[in-house]
């Protein structure tokens, strides 16, 4: 289901590191000082994010993504 959710998402690996950084805490300015990007940028990011994952917020995001595996 792995292997399947990643193909049908498109997921790449910043996305997995986004997803990873949520799950971790770190907030949009930490994540994007980290990766030399404001903060609205990496919102934007997550949206996206969100939207492959048919996710309504990040938290939701990372839920789906430890569900399968992908964390």
């Amino acid at each position: 289901m792995r292997e399947e959710l990643l193909r049908g998402t498109s997921l790449t690996e910043a996305d997995l590191h986004l997803l990873r950084c949520e799950a971790a805490g770190h907030s949009s300015k930490v994540i994007g000082a980290a990766m030399n990007l404001e903060g609205k940028t990496i919102d934007s990011r997550f949206q996206r994010v969100n939207a492959k994952l048919g996710a309504p917020d990040r938290r939701t995001a990372v839920r789906i993504a430890r569900l399968y595996g992908l964390l």
